[in-house]
């Protein structure tokens, strides 16, 4: 995201380059790229003078094919924010030549509030894809059969949608786990069961995601004290050392029930 008149970067980019490198990733950059325009009917205009017009805040459509050429070329993973609409996030990229176009053309709905869609796709083969059949044994060393397991170099590119709390949510919920999914057991050591501290009221179609401060007990228990949401969630994430997952049903969740959280700190 990008305030299009000034050169000051957003607070959303700020945040996701600051939670990166808490994470450990030390090449990390900020990349400001302008919304694409439409040529044909800014030309056109153009051409009549428009006084509206100012071509200072959008990119031409070469210059955004070659911006995300060079980004896919040099980066492993693009995290990209941008905002959202009321039907979906304006997101178009796997439409472009340059993106595998294999890739989904639809988000991904998350079922979560907030942070309810992400996208991911792949840029083009950097490197030809490698290719090496892999044996397959059982836990007693019995053969099972054999795999082709294919390499590929590709870049990923991820889309986070939405206001700060949207994207807070998604980093930690999902990029953290795609950033990590080569680590066979990380969900053994992400998500945990506590105890609520208070009474909570569920959405019935969407899970709820909030905002929480975990303690434990002597006796290895976890208590969850939810932190009051707020509409900018910003402040409470700062607070915050878990995020909370309250599944979708229409039953009241009694205090002192068990929750399964995220560690975030």
């Amino acid at each position: 995201m990008h305030s299009f008149d000034k050169e000051e970067m957003s607070e959303e980019s700020l945040y996701v380059k600051d939670v990166l490198k808490t994470w450990g990733y030390e090449q990390v950059e900020i990349k400001s790229l302008k919304p694409e325009r439409y040529d044909a009917a800014f030309n056109s205009l153009k051409k009549d003078n428009n006084s509206a017009l100012d071509e200072s805040l959008t990119t031409s459509r070469d210059d955004y094919i070659k911006f995300f050429e060079e980004q896919t070329m040099n980066f492993d993973v693009i995290l990209c924010c941008t905002y959202q609409n009321s039907r979906s996030a304006l997101f178009q990229l796997e439409k472009l030549p340059i993106f595998d176009q294999s890739s989904m053309s639809a988000a991904l709905n998350t079922r979560c509030m907030p942070g309810n869609e992400i996208k991911i796709l792949k840029g083009k083969d950097r490197t030809p894809p490698s290719r090496e059949t892999v044996q397959i044994y059982d836990e007693n060393g019995n053969h099972k059969g054999m795999c082709v397991v294919v390499t590929e170099d590709k870049a990923t590119i991820i889309n986070l949608p939405g206001d700060i709390q949207d994207i807070a949510i998604l980093m930690h919920a999902f990029v953290k786990y795609i950033l990590n999914k080569h680590i066979s057991d990380f969900f053994d050591h992400a998500y945990f069961k506590g105890k609520t501290d208070i009474e909570i009221v569920p959405d019935v179609t969407n899970r709820k995601l909030l905002w929480g401060h975990y303690k434990a007990h002597e006796s290895g228990e976890y208590v969850l004290e939810i932190i009051e949401q707020q509409p900018y969630q910003i402040e409470p994430s700062l607070s915050a050392n878990c995020i909370v997952m309250v599944p979708f049903q229409e039953k009241v969740i009694a205090k002192s029930n068990d929750l399964y959280f995220m560690k975030i700190d």
